[in-house]
């Protein structure tokens, strides 16, 4: 094959809706986002996972539902383009600043009564 015209790596959160076994393996992903007109939808995506030991790492690591953080690649030639998975990081991956912002973070002091996002995106704590 030849090599490609461009590569493109897009990381995103999305939440597993479902692991397929196949040559190649599949993983179905959806993720909340707006089309053109600005209108809220969940887009799905199936994307091919080429590397087997990815895979099997995936599927002893996540289950239906989860939110991870997937990388898709896609490399672009003159006459076609391949897409596949590169990486995931689960929720126990993610930097804490993620994990607070996702809502995925394990409580780490009692004394935190509550943790949110302020309007102005920034997240905030209240300690008792």
């Amino acid at each position: 094959m030849d090599k490609p015209i461009e590569i493109d790596r897009v990381s995103a959160l999305v939440t597993v809706a479902d692991l397929e076994e196949g040559e190649p393996p599949v993983i179905t992903t959806v993720h909340p986002g707006a089309d053109g007109r600005g209108t809220h939808r969940h887009f799905v995506q199936q994307v091919p996972i080429l590397d087997r030991s990815l895979f099997d790492r995936l599927s002893h690591e996540v289950n239906k539902g989860d939110q991870i953080t997937v990388t898709v690649v896609n490399e672009w030639y003159a006459t076609s383009h391949v897409t596949y998975l590169a990486d995931f990081k689960g929720a126990n991956d993610l930097s804490p600043e993620s994990a607070v912002k996702n809502g995925t973070a394990p409580a780490v002091r009692d004394d935190i009564t509550e943790i949110f996002t302020t309007p102005d995106k920034t997240t905030k704590t209240e300690v008792r």
